[in-house]
């Protein structure tokens, strides 16, 4: 019994003093403080690049059909308006769209992915502004520029009314800059 004790009270005399506070603060492993990713050239290289990664598929692994250019997106408005035959025999993939059954949670990701392109936009046109002016930097603006304002047709393509059918008390997404 004594000697279960002394295991007892050594253990907890180790977990209490293992460590110091400062060592539980960790940053996150995969990010870095926005401070520190737009100090070069190739700091906003990266970040383009990461914007454009967007486009290929879902920030979410578990989404993987939302694919921005080759998928989903490009025909997703039709399966909405009733311009795509959906053919029973194939795989039935945006059946519950044409038949207008999606929810929140079978959307593919659409609002999150655009959400994440339009937010990493946003990153670089924050931060676009520490460097000289330069055909980078124009560049760098610009692709970014073009980018949200893409992304964002497409959200409001398939998230709001068609301008002819739209009164000024519809919702759209709320355009983020």
């Amino acid at each position: 019994m004594k000697k279960q004790l002394l295991y007892i009270t050594i253990t907890a005399g180790l977990l209490t003093t293992a460590c110091k506070k400062s060592e539980l603060d960790l940053n996150p492993y995969n990010r870095i403080p926005t401070t520190q990713a737009f100090n070069t050239e190739s700091d906003v290289a990266l970040a383009v690049n990461g914007m454009y990664y967007g486009l290929r598929g879902s920030s979410v692994p578990s989404s993987p059909n939302a694919y921005w250019v080759s998928g989903t997106w490009n025909i997703l408005a039709d399966a909405l308006a009733d311009n795509l035959i959906i053919n029973q025999a194939g795989r039935l993939t945006l059946k519950t769209y044409g038949e207008w059954r999606y929810q929140g949670n079978n959307t593919y990701e659409l609002f999150t992915d655009g959400y994440t392109m339009t937010r990493r936009a946003n990153a670089i046109l924050e931060n676009i502004g520490k460097f000289p002016a330069s055909t980078f930097k124009d560049n760098a603006t610009g692709e970014a520029l073009a980018l949200r304002a893409m992304v964002y047709f497409d959200m409001v393509r398939v998230y709001s009314k068609t301008y002819s059918n739209a009164n000024n008390t519809d919702l759209a997404p709320p355009y983020v800059t």
